[in-house]
């Protein structure tokens, strides 16, 4: 029999005599034209290796639920309810079918960490990707304001940074708010080797601007230096600039607070 004729005769089922793909030879529903054996075999390996909807499912874990015991909670789920405690310490009940299939596997605390991290994620790269966005503006686009001082100058960003990807791969998220992006050498190229993330004060200590001071193995702009010893950065630079000392008698003889000079 044809589908059509069953279908006109008011059958559910009907059989034509002809094997299905996997080679049935099996009635086949006359709604879909599915074969029957394929639909019982495909039920049996859905249901291999499944805990039975009744079984008794005390003392096993669950993702981050561990149950305790069955409730009678027909007023919070669908089915047979089982109460559970989460790694956090809060009890949840939830339904054996919810449990078994891995629908339901912490009170709500995983779901809620795992947002909260997307959020700040997102978040940082969107500063990440500003920052990353302003720095090729200013090497390469010569309608920028800030070109001058950048692109103008020769400083450029390697080929492997014009992709946000390798960049955020070589520098990942910004330490704070505070930090941004700061060359190691101020005449250099943005390459890995020659970049950092740097707080203000350090950037300012790192610019082309600054006189930089060599003592004890340290160099530092007069301002760091000045936050160091206590000493006026007028006078240090005073010091230095006008009076020609050494950096060590600049740096380590006290100011005479009754003097107008230094």
């Amino acid at each position: 029999m044809r589908r059509g004729e069953a279908r006109k005769a008011g059958l559910v089922k009907y059989s034509d005599g002809k094997p299905c793909k996997r080679g049935h030879i099996s009635e086949r529903r006359v709604n879909n034209g599915n074969c029957c054996a394929c639909e019982i075999e495909k039920g049996k390996a859905s249901r291999k290796g499944r805990i039975p909807v009744f079984a008794r499912l005390d003392g096993l874990r669950f993702g981050r639920l561990v149950v305790i015991e069955r409730e009678h909670r027909t007023d919070i789920v669908v089915g047979t309810a089982w109460r559970c405690v989460c790694d956090c310490g809060k009890v949840h009940f939830a339904s054996s079918s919810s449990l078994q299939k891995g629908h339901t596997k912490s009170c709500g605390c995983y779901a809620a960490e795992v947002q909260a991290k997307r959020s700040e994620n997102a978040a940082r790269r969107k500063s990440t990707y500003r920052l990353w966005h302003g720095l090729l503006r200013r090497c390469l686009k010569e309608g920028s304001s800030s070109y001058a001082n950048y692109g103008g100058r020769g400083i450029t960003v390697c080929e492997r940074w014009r992709v946000f990807a390798n960049f955020y791969e070589d520098m990942g998220d910004k330490p704070s708010p505070r930090h941004s992006i700061d060359r190691i050498n101020n005449d250099g190229n943005y390459e890995p080797e020659n970049c950092r993330w740097a707080t203000p004060d350090i950037q300012c200590n790192n610019t082309r601007h600054n006189t930089i001071v060599e003592f004890s193995g340290k160099r530092q702009s007069i301002s760091m230096w000045s936050k160091e010893t206590g000493i006026p950065s007028n006078t240090i630079a005073m010091r230095i600039r006008e009076y020609g000392w050494p950096p060590k008698k600049a740096l380590t003889t006290p100011v005479k607070k009754t003097a107008r000079w230094p």
